[in-house]
């Protein structure tokens, strides 16, 4: 959403946002500085999460791939 509409956001809108913000918050102070430039260009606290599950474990792909290697 944009900042210049925010005044016309609902409860629940105004209330995922902070959710949102609250997670990106927690998850940035809780990573190495490192990874913090990875992520810190990320919008929202599920694109973070994801970015971090792609830099640890790897695409989909990836994880298949290691799965029948290990099996």
């Amino acid at each position: 959403m944009h900042v210049a509409t925010k005044s016309l956001w609902t409860k629940d809108q105004i209330n995922k946002s902070t959710l949102s913000w609250s997670g990106m918050n927690m998850m940035q102070y809780a990573i190495h500085p490192k990874e913090y430039s990875r992520v810190s260009s990320c919008k929202s606290a599920k694109e973070i999460w994801d970015k971090l599950q792609l830099i640890y474990e790897g695409t989909s792909e990836e994880i298949r791939t290691h799965e029948r290697r290990v099996t």
